[in-house]
């Protein structure tokens, strides 16, 4: 069984002594002056201690009954006692900081994030997490003194300033939100350090390493950039990307305006078939009209017309960004011609229609050889089917060969659009080369799509047979004649001036006033030129006549010559002769080149001229009336008239 031993056995008892002792606590004693404790367990021979005080000495010693085996002091109570309290009290703070740093805002969150939304650096910006002033900020031994990681002080003093509970550390949200990743001003594009992309750790200068990054170029840009990012959130319409964007709107309105007045230039000069430059074009002086060609002619009328368009854009718009160079007018062309080829080419897609290509090959004035396509194809408006010939574009010639050729037509037509299965004709001169049945160009094309027929154009057959007709010595001496004068009074601005002398001498009211150019290439053109020559004969006579007597010896000479060949009776007959004859065959040939020609009506066109010739030649009354016309001409201009029934044509 346990003893229980009195505490006092073990300290002095003089009062001195006692008076010296430490007091452990201070509480108000009951009545009772002692407490007993009871032993759980004798074998364990562990006695718990009794405590007993004396009403005279309370409070100054205390009583212990304490078991053999253990000794408890008052300093050990005190230890294990402020022991538990840190702990309870460190559990608490470090309870208190998690709770405080579970804000969503919290900077260190976007630390190396590469993809941010706006609402989340809103709200970093506008209400970011900072810790209360409850919080405790962790402490580190630098150089052998504790610091704090971090200061209230600190947030306060530099707001761009933030907390990151997770690193324990500070960082500066402007760069973390806008991403700063070297210094605009270091070469080497080196990656920034602390307050960027890790806490500070520069703890025993942080003010003047505060200071020192407010001032760094970064720094403030990204400040900027937080200032205009909260502007332009908060109301949009005054974001600098959306006033720059509706500057540029502006700006993009204004320059199609300037475009389209432009163009409108281009399409009605196409419309009218004239030359967009001048002889010097590369100019943009505008002050000086000399020398511009009708399309900036045509520019400068418009603006003095009233076109406000155009005259702010040539009084305000750099020397490079007129849109006027003919580098430029070239390029307009090209897209006018490439929109009005793709309606073109839609109209026969959509409709899904057959089409058949027309090809004719001619030179341009630089001497170029190109080929001219034309498609032919139905149309409908509402009810009504219209036949629609449009041309689609001009094809340089490289390669002349009949492969070549037709390599350069089935390669356009595709590049356009359109399906070859749908393509039903080819249209086509008659040289071997394009009308060859072994290989052609339509024996080529024939082969990929089978269904497209070969057709020899029917006014060039009419042109090769009049042509035929033509094959005669007196015909070609009086188109060899008509062609000289032409030309010899054509090329002298001083005998036009004294031809149309001799007319408005003679007939005032007459409206010719020249002769008209000898068309090369086209006989039944000729007729014009025949025509008018007819008309103006006698006039013509009075100015060979002049010719004769009042100018130097050469050109008295071939004057004679002329006057000589178109007196005679042979010249005047084949004149008469082929002048009727065109005057019969012009309006079918027009015919036959019209866009909306029926193939019945050309065929009955034929046949009529073909009657008017047969009674041209054999018709008695036909040829009294051009012998009359032959005689009452004869006489009016002085020539010899005989001739015999059975003549020479």
């Amino acid at each position: 069984m346990s003893k229980q031993l009195n505490l006092s056995h073990f300290f002095p008892s003089n009062k001195r002594k006692r008076q010296n002792s430490p007091v452990v606590t201070q509480v108000e004693q009951p009545e009772s002056s002692s407490i007993p404790i009871i032993t759980p367990d004798e074998t364990e021979a562990v006695a718990t201690p009794s405590i007993t005080f004396d009403e005279s000495q309370a409070m100054t010693t205390p009583v212990l009954t304490l078991d053999e085996m253990h000794t408890v002091t008052t300093s050990n109570i005190n230890d294990i006692s402020m022991r538990k309290k840190s702990k309870q009290h460190e559990n608490e703070t470090l309870s208190n900081n998690n709770a405080q740093a579970l804000g969503k805002n919290d900077i260190g969150l976007f630390v190396n994030k590469s993809c941010i939304s706006t609402n989340e650096i809103y709200a970093v910006l506008i209400d970011p997490w900072k810790p209360s002033t409850q919080y405790e900020f962790p402490q580190v031994n630098m150089n052998q003194k504790v610091r704090s990681v971090c200061q209230h002080s600190w947030l306060l003093s530099y707001p761009w300033l933030g907390y990151f509970h997770t690193l324990e550390g500070v960082l500066c949200r402007y760069c973390i939100l806008f991403q700063r990743k070297w210094s605009a001003k270091d070469p080497g594009k080196n990656a920034l350090g602390q307050l960027v992309v890790k806490p500070l750790t520069s703890l025993n200068k942080a003010h003047d390493y505060f200071r020192s990054h407010e001032k760094t170029d970064y720094h403030l840009f990204s400040k900027e950039q937080a200032k205009l990012f909260i502007i332009s959130y908060t109301d949009p319409s005054k974001s600098i990307d959306r006033i720059l964007d509706n500057e540029y709107q502006q700006q993009e309105a204004m320059n199609r305006k300037i475009l389209a007045s432009i163009i409108k230039c281009i399409l009605f000069i196409g419309k009218q078939n004239l030359a967009f430059r001048g002889h010097d074009d590369d100019g943009i002086d505008y002050k000086s009209t000399e020398g511009l060609g009708n399309f900036k002619e045509l520019i400068l009328f418009r603006v003095e017309s009233g076109n406000m368009v155009l005259n702010d854009h040539l009084t305000t718009c750099a020397k490079n960004a007129m849109y006027m160079s003919p580098k430029i007018q070239n390029e307009l062309i090209g897209i006018c011609a490439d929109m009005i080829r793709a309606q073109i080419v839609n109209r026969i897609i959509e409709e899904k229609t057959f089409f058949s290509v027309i090809v004719d090959a001619t030179s341009e004035i630089t001497g170029t050889e190109q080929m001219s396509l034309s498609v032919r194809y139905l149309c409908h408006a509402g009810d009504q089917i219209a036949i629609k010939e449009d041309f689609i574009g001009f094809i340089s010639i490289t390669d002349n060969s009949a492969k070549g050729l037709s390599e350069h037509i089935i390669s356009f037509l595709q590049s356009v659009g359109l399906d070859l299965a749908y393509l039903r004709g080819q249209e086509y001169n008659g040289c071997t080369v394009m009308s060859g049945d072994i290989s052609g160009v339509q024996k080529l094309i024939l082969d990929i799509a089978p269904k497209a027929l070969y057709v020899h154009c029917a006014s060039h057959s009419l042109d090769l047979a009049i042509c035929d007709a033509c094959d005669d010595r007196y015909i070609q001496l009086f188109f060899g004649t008509l062609k000289a004068i032409i030309k010899f009074i054509s090329k002298s601005p001083k005998k036009q001036k004294l031809l149309k002398n001799a007319i408005e001498a003679t007939h005032s009211d007459m409206k010719r006033k020249k002769l008209a150019k000898l068309i090369e290439h086209r006989w039944v053109e000729k007729q014009t030129s025949i025509l008018v020559f007819k008309q103006l004969f006698s006039r013509v006579v009075v100015f060979l006549e002049y010719m004769v007597e009042n100018v130097d010896s050469d050109t008295s000479a071939k004057s004679h010559a002329y006057l000589k060949s178109i007196k005679d009776l042979d010249f005047v007959v084949c004149l008469f002769v082929v002048s009727r004859v065109f005057a019969i065959l012009k309006p079918y040939t027009e015919m036959l080149q019209s866009k909306n020609c029926d193939l019945t009506q050309c065929y009955n066109n034929i046949q009529e001229v073909a009657l008017h010739l047969v009674e041209l030649k054999y018709d008695e009354k036909k040829i009294n009336e051009l012998a009359n016309d032959l005689k009452i001409f004869s006489h009016d201009n002085d020539i010899t008239f005989e001739i015999s029934r059975t003549n020479k044509f």
